[in-house]
């Protein structure tokens, strides 16, 4: 059976963040659990990807991967939900897996598009070799009731898979990349899947999305990335663990490590290019990574990350004040997060009706189990 699909715009602190000079304080945001928490055999999960994709009308929210703690096992298996006005239902897992490789820690770069969803990267919990690593492209395509059939995979590959795929270059074999999606204006209907940063490089790479079949296209006869691949503008620096996403039109990378309080933001030309990455006037108040950014409504967040390490996790929601040109000119103090101290490794996705973490890590061993929903009365 066909499905029609279309795109959905669419990641207390230990000691109280002070207000420094110029930054001010809000109360906008209204946080709340969801009736079901997060998905998973133990219903901890930290580092896992999360999306969500509309299908014949009805919304789902989605989780790939994660693990359950830091000794603890990765999980390899995807879970959806349908989401009804502001409210998750209950989770199920569904029949697909992350290919059966394990490799399903370090998923958060994961974006959706036109009701297929893609997870950029990967590794396993036991490692940060070259052999642990996943460094390909996972598209999947969710069918009418949400779940994903187990045969609706495709996949793309880089280097160091972990089944010895030979070598391709340019690689995507750096861990903790940041990833956004954006529709085409040369070619309508199509999509910019653009992947940045990520260990020690600066690097932005972007993919063109076939908008009918959501493949990657260009890609080589065995599903090798390197032909595909488009160099863009690069970052300033290098960072990774950083948090990104769109807002009016422009892209957002916000933190990162080393620990860093930079913002970047760059525009989307009608040529589909970007251009060069600006500096915003207003850094984060402190150092971040970690953390999750979201677009909901008219206003830019980045909430929770760490300053540093699992016991300076942050809980603070931080709303930017963004001028005509895109450039963040102050950023105020919204509602925190209801977890306390804070919370770093957390997944985000936004709807029309509401802002949603899930899962994420809290001081050394302790590790989120809610989904929480932030609406706001603006």
């Amino acid at each position: 059976m066909h499905h029609t699909f279309r795109f959905l715009c669419l990641t207390t602190a230990l000691t109280a963040l002070t207000a420094a000079p110029g930054i001010v304080e809000g109360d906008t945001l209204s946080w709340r659990a969801a009736a079901h928490t997060s998905p998973g055999p133990t219903a901890l999960i930290q580092m896992n990807g999360t999306a969500i994709a509309e299908v014949d009308g009805n919304r789902f929210a989605y989780s790939f991967g994660g693990n359950t703690g830091p000794t603890g096992m990765d999980i390899d298996s995807i879970w959806y939900a349908p989401i009804e006005g502001e409210e998750i239902g209950p989770w199920k897992k569904a029949d697909a897996t992350l290919d059966g490789k394990g490799i399903v820690y370090h998923t958060r770069s994961t974006v959706a598009f036109n009701g297929r969803l893609y997870v950029v990267g990967g590794r396993y919990n036991a490692g940060d070799g070259f052999d642990t690593r996943y460094d390909g492209i996972r598209v999947f395509e969710p069918d009418a009731t949400g779940n994903i059939p187990a045969n609706n995979v495709t996949l793309y590959t880089g280097t160091g898979d972990g089944e010895s795929i030979p070598d391709v270059a340019p690689s995507l074999d750096l861990l903790e990349m940041a990833a956004v999606i954006t529709p085409s204006r040369v070619h309508p209907g199509d999509a910019l899947l653009r992947i940045m940063g990520g260990g020690d490089t600066n690097a932005v790479r972007s993919f063109r999305i076939d908008g009918s079949t959501g493949r990657i296209l260009g890609a080589g006869p065995g599903g090798e990335l390197a032909p595909a691949v488009t160099q863009e503008e690069n970052l300033p620096q290098a960072l990774a663990f950083a948090a990104a996403t769109i807002h009016q039109d422009r892209i957002y990378f916000l933190g990162g490590h080393p620990v860093s309080d930079k913002v970047y933001f760059t525009t989307i030309g009608d040529d589909d290019r970007i251009t060069s990455w600006r500096e915003t006037t207003a850094p984060l108040p402190e150092g971040r990574f970690d953390g999750a950014a979201a677009s909901f409504g008219a206003n830019l967040y980045f909430l929770g990350g760490t300053a540093g390490t699992n016991e300076m996790t942050r809980n603070e929601v931080l709303r930017a004040v963004v001028d005509e040109e895109g450039d963040i000119i102050d950023w105020i103090l919204d509602t925190p997060l209801p977890m306390v101290p804070g919370v770093r490794r957390v997944g985000t996705f936004t709807t029309n009706d509401a802002i949603y973490l899930m899962g994420g890590r809290q001081m050394s061993y302790s590790f989120n189990t809610a989904v929480w929903i932030g609406t706001t009365s603006e």
